[in-house]
């Protein structure tokens, strides 16, 4: 009938905004990735869901661009723009498209593809905009094979996925705008040049119908000194970009859109907005700035005690640049990079204290060039090119070596997962020295500027062996032959009193005194180096993987009429006097979905609907919730009570008690709805069989059973009617996309008017026993009992099988019929307002009878009845299985 119930829906408010964000002193090498409230919504790593939606012409004999990829999928940056020239007029499938593509040593390689398929393009209303004709087409090689470099996604082993774009209409964020983001599944590349990307994540926090998501445009500015705002920011102020303060010197974000930047939905709340960026220090020697992807430590340090805008601002001629381009190298041979933030909260002694602890060195200013030194503490020396201090010019002072119960033997250590910047923890152990100690002493290292879990491994590993080893520690003062002496220097120690000879030793912090002192003073520590060096190990790369799917199709679909029970809590129906009571032949689908998709959050159901002028397209009609899919994993007998246990149960939804289970993978007359009642850890689900308009049936094992929760959002209010045709397109939700109409499969089916269907009767009995027992005494004849059921009793307990009888709806009859073996109809009681008929034993003309019992009103007979077919013993009944007589 293609109108709305009268039903309310949930208000649904969306939030946009444009917001101005700076990000941190510049300039930045790259801006890699975008998070909000700690999700990634742009980025390295991140899939744009969505294809594209520009949706121009295609008959014209003109160029276009194809975007290109590697083998990874990801965007080849000078090989994007592919001319593309159609050799004739875009007829649909069959034409053949020709091509000169850039292969590897851009050699051009000419392409010709044959049209397959044409897919259609819909809006974001799930209609076409009447743009003409559409862009996606699948394509199937006529020439030679493809290069690496063409776009390859395979639809069954022979197609490639190719999306084409007149010129000027490339969509944003595709193709040569730096970062990717829009349209089609790309990943996100680092933005190195002031440039605008596209954010498509409108699913991330659940959509519209909960907390929303992100999207709109971003302008990235990089903070380099000669950068301008764009155009849009500078107008919001009355001003243009010539005239606007563009924060140079500062990399900051533009959010905006059309009408703005989408923030949110349903709360008030602008999410948490985090940037990672790039930015390598270089003051050093630039062939050694870059490790990997994080930074030198020694050009971190020297751009920190450097630098004038936001750090100590020393002048270059204060260090032994040698000295630092050493530790450069060392740092850069053994893959020593970091990445860190520091602001302007923490004192640079302080930060540059962390990074000389995560690399293990000294900085000092030597006492014979007066200019700052680093000194990497490394096994980089001769130990016979050593200094020797002894009695004979030093004296030795605070000697002591740890005890064994000092000793650390186990250390836990912390790093950075670049994949999702959570903290990652391991434990490194001496088990020798946790074997003399007889207990595990712990002690904890955070280098969170480490983002690698072999250099992790191989930190935890030099703090272990020191803080393992009973080192010799003392204090020593030394005369003037020592006064070049300096911090992280190695020598030998010979001291007879003590049992020294040769010890290597490294110093610690030095005090040269003031002018005209004789001695130095020095603290020395017994150098880990000249101790023998345990294997050391690598710890397990983390197991985290990405939990982020493409949606897929749905591949349990069931629609069903639903009963009035879900009918009157959904127009808001108390009782029989309530105003607004649904009229025959009105009626509302369900539509059960159900995904083995770990990911899959719900679905948008999707539905033709004709416009004001007749004109049939898809719409969408709602987001509806997974249904919990099933199989039984015993049979089921026909009986009042019964207990379930399930397997292969799907991830999303489940049994609920005081929720519904229906069970078969048949249509409504036939399939069984029950309620479910409590839990039994060692019997399973309890049921309360027949629930609403159905009977109890008998169940085989791996029956298909879905479980429907009381509140469970499964139907569509689009008005039907009896006997409507219904289509539905499922649209899977994940956190990561939603599944494209395209590829979503067209589900049908029949409604009829269940909700106005009177309730069959329930607790039927033959001669007192449910159901009846199979065989009858010849002499006695057959004593029928039921009790009633109202549908509009029914709206808010459901009622066991055996419960009494309830008061009838108006005009509400019985009707009883009697079948010999063949088919024939013995007796009929219709119009029954009581609740009890009998059949003489003498009416049966044959060994079995059959049963069937209904419920009539208004023309309209009940969704479901209940029957039973017995056996007949007596004389000259059923002879050769009961001899004629009784069992």
């Amino acid at each position: 009938m293609g109108g709305k119930s009268g039903s309310s829906k949930v208000p649904v408010t969306l939030y946009y905004g444009s917001l101005h964000f700076g990000i941190c002193h510049g300039p930045v090498d790259s801006i890699n990735k975008i998070f909000f409230n700690d999700k990634l919504g742009w980025g390295a790593g991140y899939v744009t869901p969505g294809e594209p939606n520009t949706k121009p012409p295609l008959t014209k004999k003109e160029g276009f661009f194809v975007p290109v990829t590697d083998e990874n999928g990801m965007w080849i940056k000078d090989q994007m723009q592919i001319r593309v020239a159609y050799n004739q007029s875009f007829d649909g499938p069959g034409t053949k498209v020709e091509w000169d593509e850039m292969g590897p040593g851009l050699t051009s390689i000419k392409r010709v593809r044959s049209v397959t398929r044409v897919l259609p393009v819909y809006d974001g209303n799930g209609g076409s905009d009447g743009n003409g004709p559409l862009i996606q087409v699948w394509l199937q090689a006529t020439g030679e094979p493809d290069s690496n470099y063409l776009p390859t996604v395979y639809e069954n082993g022979s197609s490639d996925r190719v999306w084409f774009y007149p010129p000027g209409t490339w969509p944003s964020g595709v193709g040569p705008t730096p970062g990717g983001g829009g349209g089609g599944p790309v990943i996100g590349q680092p933005v190195t040049e002031q440039s605008t990307i596209t954010i498509n994540a409108p699913e991330m926090f659940g959509g519209k119908l909960k907390e929303g998501g992100v999207s709109g445009q971003c302008h990235l500015m990089m903070g380099t000194i000669d950068q301008l705002v764009p155009e849009n920011l500078a107008n919001k102020v009355g001003r243009s970009t010539n005239t606007m303060p563009a924060y140079q010197g500062v990399a900051n974000a533009w959010f905006y859109g059309s009408p703005s930047f989408y923030w949110a939905a349903n709360s008030n709340r602008i999410p948490d907005v985090s940037i990672e960026v790039t930015r390598i220090p270089r003051g050093l020697t630039p062939a050694l700035a870059r490790i990997g992807v994080d930074a030198n430590p020694a050009h971190i340090i020297y751009e920190v005690m450097t630098n004038t805008d936001w750090g100590m601002g020393a002048p270059s001629t204060q260090f032994d640049i040698t000295s630092f381009n050493v530790a450069a190298q060392t740092l850069f041979n053994e893959e020593f990079g970091l990445s860190m933030m520091w602001s302007d909260q923490m004192e640079i002694e302080k930060f540059v204290s962390e990074v000389l602890d995560h690399i293990e060195a000294s900085l000092f200013v030597h006492p014979r060039t007066g200019l700052f030194v680093l000194k990497l503490i490394r096994d980089d020396y001769d130990e016979n090119q050593l200094r020797t201090l002894d009695p004979d010019n030093a004296v030795l002072k605070n000697f002591q070596r740890k005890a064994w119960g000092e000793t650390i033997n186990e250390v836990v250590v912390t790093y950075k997962n670049p994949e999702n910047e959570e903290d990652v923890s391991f434990a490194i152990q001496d088990t020798a020295n946790i074997a003399m100690q007889g207990a595990t002493i712990t002690d904890n290292r955070n280098y969170y500027g480490i983002r690698n879990a072999a250099l992790a491994a191989r930190v935890a590993e030099r703090d272990l062996r020191s803080a393992a080893a009973p080192l010799s520690s003392c204090d020593i003062e030394v005369d003037r032959s020592a006064w070049d002496l300096t911090p992280g220097e190695v020598l030998k120690v010979t001291w007879p009193e003590y049992g020294l000879f040769n010890l290597v030793m490294r110093v610690g912090p030095v005090d040269y005194g003031r002018p005209g002192e004789p001695r130095i003073r020095a603290s020395l520590v017994e150098d880990v180096f000249f101790m023998p060096a345990e294997s050391y190990f690598v710890p397990p790369e983390g197991e985290w993987t990405d939990p982020r799917e493409n949606a897929s199709p749905i591949p349990i679909t069931k629609i069903i009429s639903i009963p009035y029970y879900y009918l009157a809590q959904f127009l808001g129906i108390t009782d029989e006097t309530t105003a607004n009571q649904p009229q025959y032949p009105e009626t509302l689908a369900g539509v059960l979905g159900s995904t083995y998709q770990i990911d899959a959050q719900d679905f948008e159901l999707w539905t033709p609907m004709a416009d004001t002028v007749g004109n049939v397209a898809y719409q969408n009609v709602g987001t509806k919730e997974l249904t919990g899919y099933a199989l039984t994993k015993t049979e089921l007998v026909r009986e009042a009570i019964s207990y379930l246990k399930v397997e292969f149960r799907t991830p999303k939804g489940g049994p609920v008690v005081g929720g519904f289970a229906l069970l078969g993978d048949v249509g409504d007359r036939l399939a069984e709805l029950v309620a479910i009642e409590a839990f039994d850890n060692d019997l399973g689900w309890r049921l309360r069989r027949g629930a609403l308009d159905t009977v109890p049936r008998a169940w085989p094992k791996e029956t298909p059973v879905r479980f429907i929760d009381e509140n469970s959002d499964f139907i569509d209010d689009t008005l039907r009617a009896d006997f409507d045709t219904v289509k539905y397109r499922l649209l899977t939700h994940t956190s990561l996309n939603t599944l494209d109409i395209t590829e979503a499969p067209e589900v049908t089916g029949t409604l009829n008017g269940r909700p106005h269907y009177p309730l069959r009767p329930a607790n039927v009995r033959m001669n007192t026993t449910l159901w009846g027992r199979n065989l009858v005494d010849g002499q006695d004849g057959i004593n029928l009992t039921w009790s009633t059921r109202s549908r509009l009793q029914e709206t808010s307990v459901i009622q066991r099988w055996t419960d009494a009888s309830v008061v009838v709806e108006p005009g509400q009859t019985t009707k009883v019929t009697f079948y010999d073996d063949k088919g024939n109809v013995i007796q009929v009681n219709s119009g029954l307002t009581t609740t009890a008929v009998s059949l003489p034993f003498t009416a049966i003309p044959g060994p079995s009878v059959k049963y069937r019992v209904e419920s009539e009103r208004d023309g309209l007979t009940s969704l479901q009845y209940v029957d039973h077919e017995f056996d007949v013993c007596g004389w000259g009944m059923n002879y050769g299985n009961y001899y004629g007589g009784k069992p």
